[in-house]
C-alpha cells in the first residue's frame, strides 16, 4: 500500500511539474512580437522578352541584401489570342489527334504589338489580324484571314477539312492555317531557344497552305508548302 501510494504521489508530482515546464517553454516560444521580421526588399518591374511594356502590375520582390526572392508575380490582366488547333495530329484519335480548343496563337502581330508564346497581349482592339508575326506568315489557297479584335481575339474552330472554316475570319481561316501557325511557331521557337544568334531562325518564313494538288508537303528553299 505504502508503495502504491508513493508511487502515484510520486508520478502526479512530476507530471504536474513537466506540465509546468511545458507550458513556460510553450509561452516563451510564443513570445509577442516575436513572430514576424521586417526586411527590405526591391520590387522590380521587368519587361520580359516579347513584351511591348513593362509588367506593370507583375514584380520580383527580393531582399535588398542577400537578393533572396521572395514573390514573383505577374498579376496583368492580358488579352488573350486563340483558335481551335490539332497541336499533335488530325488522325481522329483521342486525347491528341481531335481538334483541341482555344489553343494560343504565339508570336502573332496585333496590332503594334506581338502576342507572347502563350498566345497574350495587352492592346484591347485592332483590325485586320492576320495568320501573320515576325517569325511566321501563312498564305492560304483557300483565301485570306483577316479578324477585328475587341477585348480577345478568337479564331474559333470548325468542322470539316481543306477549306472549311467556323464562318468567320474570312476563307482563310483554316484548319491547316490555324494548327500551321500555332505548330510551326513552337517549332521555331525551340530552334531559335537552341540557337539564338542564328539569323536564318530570325526571318520570316513563308507557309503555303491547302495547295490544290494531292501530293506531300515539301521546302523549296524559302518557304514551306502543304497540301490537302
Amino acid at each position: 500500500g505504502k508503495g502504491k501510494g508513493q508511487s502515484r504521489g510520486g508520478g502526479k508530482g512530476l507530471f504536474n511539474r513537466n506540465l509546468r515546464e511545458s507550458a513556460s517553454s510553450s509561452t516563451s516560444r510564443r513570445t509577442v512580437g516575436a513572430g514576424y521580421k521586417p526586411v527590405l526588399v526591391w520590387q522590380v518591374c521587368p519587361k520580359l522578352l516579347g513584351q511591348t511594356q513593362e509588367m506593370l502590375k507583375g514584380y520580383v520582390r527580393a531582399d535588398n541584401r542577400s537578393g533572396k526572392v521572395y514573390r514573383f508575380a505577374d498579376e496583368v490582366d492580358y488579352f488573350n489570342a486563340m483558335g481551335d488547333v490539332y497541336p499533335k495530329t488530325n488522325d481522329g484519335t483521342p486525347p491528341d489527334g481531335v481538334l483541341q480548343d482555344g489553343w494560343p496563337m504565339p508570336y502573332m502581330a496585333i496590332g503594334d504589338e506581338i502576342t507572347t508564346t502563350g498566345g497574350n497581349y495587352l492592346s484591347d482592339t485592332a483590325n485586320g489580324v492576320k495568320y501573320e508575326g515576325p517569325y511566321l506568315r501563312m498564305a492560304d489557297d483557300c483565301g485570306t484571314a483577316s479578324l477585328d479584335t475587341a477585348n480577345g481575339l478568337d479564331w474559333g474552330g470548325s468542322a470539316g477539312t481543306d477549306c472549311d472554316t467556323p464562318g468567320f475570319g474570312g476563307d482563310g481561316n483554316t484548319h491547316s492555317s490555324r494548327s500551321g501557325f500555332y505548330e510551326l511557331n513552337k517549332i521555331m521557337e525551340i530552334a531559335r531557344s537552341h540557337l539564338p544568334t542564328n539569323n536564318w531562325l530570325q526571318q520570316k518564313l513563308t507557309s503555303n497552305m491547302n495547295i490544290g494538288e494531292s501530293c506531300n508537303a515539301f521546302w523549296n528553299g524559302f518557304s514551306v508548302n502543304f497540301y490537302r
